[in-house]
């Protein structure tokens, strides 16, 4: 019993995976045509320069019904200055008596600057002597 010799093309015999094949082969060839050789890079997140705040309530106390007067202390943590702008809220914890207020510096401040700012807070309801907490957030 000998075996049957197959005869004509590889290619022609077997179509579909010449084609898979050619269509490997062109991708290949385009990709290597349009590539310019020189390697792309992109900046990570942590390397762009960018301002960034941390800030702390270093105290705050009633200064009449309505009105609390807050000490605030921002720091500049990231790589470039930048004007913070910072949003301090006073809350009795229900919100029944709360209140809040922007403050923005008018000048860069430096990376690892400090910039310390005294605010007025009005409270809803002339309800100063309820605030439980007072926090700040700057951007």
């Amino acid at each position: 019993m000998e075996k049957e010799q197959k005869q004509g093309n590889w290619f022609k015999r077997h179509k579909i995976l010449s084609g898979v094949g050619a269509a490997l082969i062109l991708l290949i060839v385009l990709g290597v045509a349009t590539s310019d050789g020189q390697q792309k890079t992109q900046t990570p997140a942590a390397a762009k320069q960018e301002a960034k705040y941390e800030a702390v309530v270093e105290n705050y106390q009633v200064q009449d019904p309505a009105t609390i007067v807050v000490r605030v202390k921002a720091h500049n943590v990231g790589s470039a200055s930048g004007k913070p702008s910072c949003t301090v809220t006073a809350d009795n914890g229900t919100r029944a008596y709360h209140g809040f207020d922007t403050f923005t510096r008018e000048e860069d401040l430096g990376a690892d600057g400090y910039w310390g700012f005294n605010g007025n807070i009005t409270i809803t309801n002339p309800g100063a002597t309820y605030i439980k907490d007072v926090t700040v957030e700057c951007k």
